[in-house]
Order: C-alpha cells, then sequence, then structure tokens
C-alpha cells in the first residue's frame, strides 16, 4: 500500500482487513496492529530523523522531532502464523497469530490521504518487497 499526504499528516488513519487492522496512534504517531482482540503498538514512529538537514549543528543534545513523510509504503504479509508488517522495505512489526483471512482494506481516511494498494496470494519476501520499494519513488 502506498500512503500519500501532502500534509505529511497520518495519525489516527486505520484502515481494517478482515481479521486484523492496522493504524497510526494520533499521540505517539506509531503504526499498530489490531489482531486477536489486541493491540499490538511498534516501537517505531512513523517518521525519520531528516530534521537535522534543518540545522548546521545537532550535536546540542538537543532532540529534534521526527519528520512525517509524505508518502510511505507499507506492505503487510502473513505466513507461518505470522502476521509482519514493513515500512519502506523495512520491517516495523512481526506478530504470532493463527488462522488469519485477510480482505480487501477498508478504511476511513480523511481527504488529504491517498492510498493505492495491490493484494497478492501469495507472501512476499522481504528482498521482494525491497525491489518493489525501490520501484516507488520516494521524495
Amino acid at each position: 500500500m502506498v500512503m500519500n499526504s501532502p500534509t505529511a499528516s497520518y495519525p489516527g488513519v486505520r484502515w481494517d482487513f478482515g481479521d486484523f487492522g492496522y493504524g497510526i496512534d494520533k499521540r505517539t504517531i506509531k503504526p499498530y496492529l489490531f489482531a486477536d482482540d489486541s493491540l499490538h503498538l511498534s516501537t517505531n514512529v512513523l517518521g525519520n530523523s531528516d530534521a537535522w538537514k534543518q540545522y548546521q549543528r545537532t550535536t546540542n543534545g538537543k532532540w529534534l522531532a521526527p519528520v512525517i513523510p509524505q508518502q510511505v509504503v507499507l506492505c503487510i504479509t502473513y505466513t507461518n502464523k505470522k502476521l509482519l508488517t514493513y515500512i519502506n522495505g523495512l520491517l516495523d512489526q512481526s506478530i504470532d497469530i493463527d488462522n488469519l483471512q485477510v480482505n480487501e482494506p477498508k478504511y476511513n481516511l480523511s481527504k488529504d490521504i491517498s492510498t493505492q494498494y495491490k493484494l497478492y496470494n501469495r507472501a512476499l519476501g522481504q528482498d521482494e518487497i525491497r525491489q518493489l520499494v525501490q520501484k516507488i519513488k520516494i521524495p
């Protein structure tokens, strides 16, 4: 799934894929999976550390806020009872779950966010995911 937001704002969005959901927490800006009646919050923020590019020196001990990208490539795979999420080709979450059914996503997004997605009838490996991400131009 490719998510685009000219305002670089995704918090609070959620997609439902049948037996599980994926979203971005409004407060922490961390992705999460909702499956088996449990919330699985990522340890990563949906952002990067590119804020340093705006300053001449960033070794002053001051922490910079994460930069939320305008485009994010999300890939979710399910194989061997593992649900995996990848953000821009990098593994983000892995949870064990039995008998998962994956359906077309249902979502309610703000007008500023556009998505494109493709469902495969097999799980993609990390190398395949990286190749797909490389074909998509990420600003």
